[in-house]
């Protein structure tokens, strides 16, 4: 058995070869006062639903298979996602702010746009930096990035990534949105909304049809917001797994660290499961419900444990037994 420390999350890993070991594993964790248990294993026969457990891949990542047109892609979000961008295009232009792309990206861009990121990264509860000079040094050849400017000074941009991958034998070109971020003063402008939608035509004026957004913890409610997730979703990609980081059967043993609404992925017997809970206010199911997730499994958490909670006037809301 080992200990980590994640953000803040005392956490407990253990490979589990039979039920008994489960039981030492989760007397180790409690003994050690660890918020979540990560267990792996290959005895197929182990009940870990039955305890309360998730079979949960470490991270994910949201594709997007790059549609033909700007035209065709508006069409295929949400009527507010829709009138959003619009609102936003228009808004930036009449704010005089300027959408720019850089490739590759210079080191003046970068610096200039880091010093956005690391304002934003100090004002989060808990702020993880994830890049800075020496990283973009050696990812520079391969990047690209959107910008939005004003009066000549970056106020926002997103940072891509050039890559390829193997499918069916045959290695393609993929665009990956690295990081975003912008001034917090320009919000009202809707930037977020014009820069993500400048990397959509970046991709189809560049050919390129697959795009990545980058890769997340599986787990929102922590340093990573739920509202991340929903974000992703609105703007028309899909979660999916990145198997290569493995899969564990998780629990979490103390509720207390993390935000009332918290999210993750789940393999279920039909595919990709979504799991969300609650310690105080409902949260709205249909800004989590997607075609690429089976089913949503809702839950209230109380005195540390999570009660099923089913809604009838919802559907396809389907709630998960333990």
């Amino acid at each position: 058995m080992k200990l980590f420390n994640e953000a803040g999350i005392k956490k407990t890993q253990a490979i589990i070869l039979s039920s008994d070991d489960i039981e030492r594993a989760e007397e180790y964790a409690k003994q050690e006062k660890c918020d979540l248990i990560e267990l792996t294993t290959d005895n197929p026969l182990i009940d870990f639903e039955g305890r309360g457990y998730f079979f949960r891949p470490r991270k994910i990542t949201y594709k997007m298979l790059v549609p033909e047109s700007e035209e065709v892609y508006l069409s295929s979000l949400g009527r507010n996602k829709r009138k959003g961008i619009i609102r936003a295009i228009k808004a930036c232009k009449d704010s005089g702010i300027e959408i720019r792309t850089e490739e590759p990206v210079s080191k003046e861009t970068f610096l200039e746009w880091e010093r956005i990121y690391d304002v934003n990264i100090l004002k989060k509860r808990i702020g993880l930096k994830r890049i800075g000079p020496d990283r973009f040094s050696i990812l520079q050849p391969r990047t690209a990035g959107v910008f939005a400017y004003k009066q000549g000074k970056i106020i926002g941009g997103i940072l891509l990534t050039h890559k390829r991958f193997l499918m069916n034998g045959e290695m393609l070109k993929k665009l990956s949105i690295s990081l975003s971020s912008t001034d917090r003063q320009f919000f009202m402008y809707g930037v977020n909304e014009a820069l993500n939608f400048e990397v959509i035509r970046y991709c189809q004026l560049n050919g390129i049809k697959y795009l990545e957004r980058g890769m997340d913890t599986n787990f929102y409610g922590h340093y990573l917001n739920p509202g991340l997730y929903t974000f992703k979703k609105s703007l028309g990609y899909r979660i999916t797994t990145k198997p290569k980081y493995g899969f564990c059967w998780t629990k979490i043993l103390n509720f207390e660290k993390f935000e009332d609404h918290i999210f993750f992925i789940s393999i279920g017997d039909n595919g990709l499961e979504g799991n969300l809970f609650f310690k105080e206010s409902l949260p709205n199911i249909n800004e989590f419900t997607t075609p690429f997730l089976k089913k949503i499994n809702l839950f209230s958490v109380s005195d540390n444990k999570i009660i099923p909670f089913e809604l009838q006037h919802l559907s396809p809301l389907t709630v998960k037994s333990l």
